[in-house]
């Protein structure tokens, strides 16, 4: 017989004149974008892709290549800064130009900073990818980037091949992210600066594996970086009339080690453990540099087995996650996530047990490669242990066993669903939500929501009895403690009510607030 054993962990799981408004991104695209200062540019400044004229961008390193769809067009002159979005974006300091045709002209440039740009600006733009595909509308034609809200970041690998599995057995490995992305940037008259880059969300890794009774598995595998493909996307978007565009660059590598065995029968093993997570860099003039990072841990696990027998499934995932934000062409902080989740389910005939361990890092390397600001970056690296310990545990009992388990009015061993046998529903029936013991897995499961006053995951039809209900994962963060508004500002989910204190953005209490302060004070 066959032995099918599944292990699900979570480990982890971008600035004048007067324009028309750029075409509204279709519905389903959750970009938030908050101008608090409207975009004031330098003398300098020159954004050549509002010319009607200009009808090609080709950006190489070192120059710039405009083409004109008439001679006599003008052209950016010495010592302007310019700035756009077309071939990847661009922000360079133009110091020489030369005629290549009457319509055709190459112009030589070196990096310029977000101050040459700039006189006065502050915006915050918040990107959380949905379902569909991103449009992102610039002066010169559009784009399209497709990019699920959720997506896998390990795409068909071999890892049967890679572990020399038999035929009949079966390995397969998914590291799905989650994304969510924040960058805050502040220009004051030139001479006062304050940059804020977040990225957050969860990474979900599950492993399954399958084996024949008495057969087992046991592997260990390492997929570096460069064998796996890199993610990366754009946004195009406007402040005011300037056109912004921030590349997001992600790298996975992964590292597994699995084993699994049964005496009898089949076998299904789950578990699910890891980590929502917000972590980032912080600028602020007086202050310099400092780390962001926080992580929840969140899990649960089950075994089950179709007759008596003993079983062992272990399983240790540890995969590394590196992005990268790009403000035009200029490289900004470079955020590492390396979480380790570790999972360890057995059975002894009648009963189950099992455990989630892991940990969770970070490494902030606040380096740009070319400078966004005037100022001298020192290469300060931020090392982040935001977690390390236990995840989940709990036991069960199998149906064979009923003396020494819980069995609900459906018949189901109630032991079954994790350690926790669940709010007795209508008809006895055991709640199915409330196996899901933490706010931010109680919202991913369907039909379910989580009641902040009882502290309990429940099913939708019991919203009515409870007095704080949750049903969104980005409700989920306490911002009850946060006693300041600039402390309450700057957690990504929460934003300040005078009178009220910091409230997450999601609450009805928020939207409520005549005098809401989401991403700064006294504004």
């Amino acid at each position: 017989m066959q032995t099918k054993i599944w292990l699900v962990v979570v480990a982890l799981a971008a600035l004048g004149c007067k324009s028309d408004p750029p075409a509204a991104p279709p519905p389903g695209d959750e970009t938030i974008l908050e101008v608090l200062r409207p975009p004031v540019l330098t003398e300098a400044a020159v954004l050549p892709e509002r010319d009607a004229s200009l009808i090609d961008v080709e950006v190489l390193q070192g120059s710039l290549v405009f083409t004109y769809d008439r001679p006599n067009a003008t052209v950016p002159s010495v010592g302007a800064v310019v700035a756009g979005v077309e071939d990847g974006g661009y922000l360079r300091r133009v110091t020489a130009v030369e005629s290549l045709s009457d319509v055709r002209f190459s112009l030589t440039t070196e990096p310029a900073q977000l101050v040459d740009l700039f006189e006065d600006v502050h915006f915050r733009a918040r990107f959380e990818p949905a379902r569909g595909s991103w449009v992102e509308t610039g002066t010169v034609g559009a784009r399209s980037d497709a990019l699920g809200g959720t997506f896998n970041l390990i795409d068909d690998l071999p890892i049967s091949e890679q572990c020399g599995i038999a035929p009949g057995q079966n390995l397969e490995v998914k590291v799905e992210l989650t994304p969510r992305f924040d960058a805050e940037i502040d220009v004051f008259r030139r001479t006062q600066r304050r940059v804020r880059v977040e990225v957050g969300g969860d990474v979900k890794v599950s492993v399954e594996a399958k084996s024949g009774a008495g057969i087992g598995i046991n592997c260990e595998f390492e997929v570096p970086a460069e064998r796996l493909p890199s993610r990366e996307f754009a946004n195009t978007f406007f402040v005011g009339f300037v056109p912004v565009i921030i590349t997001h660059t992600i790298q996975t590598e992964v590292k597994l080690e699995v084993g699994a065995s049964v005496s009898a029968g089949e076998v299904t093993g789950t578990a699910e453990g890891g980590f929502g997570f917000r972590v980032g860099v912080l600028y602020e003039q007086e202050a310099g540099w400092s780390p962001i990072g926080t992580a929840n841990k969140f899990g649960s696990a089950n075994l089950e087995l179709t007759e008596q027998a003993t079983a062992t499934v272990t399983a240790k995932f540890e995969p590394g996650v590196s992005y990268l934000l790009k403000i035009y062409d200029a490289a900004g902080p470079q955020i590492a996530l390396r979480p380790n989740v570790e999972g360890e389910l057995t059975a002894s005939l009648c009963t189950w047990e099992g455990t989630v361990t892991g940990g969770f890092t970070a490494s902030l390397a606040p380096k740009l490669e070319v400078p966004l600001f005037d100022i001298s970056l020192l290469e300060v690296d931020f090392d982040l242990d935001l977690f390390s310990g236990e995840i989940w545990s709990g036991d069960g009992t199998f149906p064979w066993c009923e003396d020494g388990g819980v069995v609900d009015a459906g018949g189901r061993d109630a032991g079954m669903s994790g350690g926790d046998a669940g709010v007795p529903g209508d008809g006895g029936v055991t709640d199915p939500c409330a196996v899901h013991t933490t706010c931010e897995t109680c919202n991913r499961a369907e039909g379910c929501g989580f009641c902040r006053s009882s502290g309990q995951c429940t099913s939708d039809s019991r919203r009515g009895s409870c007095g704080e209900w949750l049903d969104e994962p980005n409700s989920c963060p306490d911002c009850s403690g946060f006693g300041s508004c600039d402390t309450c500002v700057r957690n990504g989910f929460c934003g300040w009510c005078p009178g009220m204190g910091c409230l997450n953005d999601s609450t009805d209490a928020a939207r409520m607030c005549a005098g809401y302060q989401p991403a700064s004070c006294g504004g």
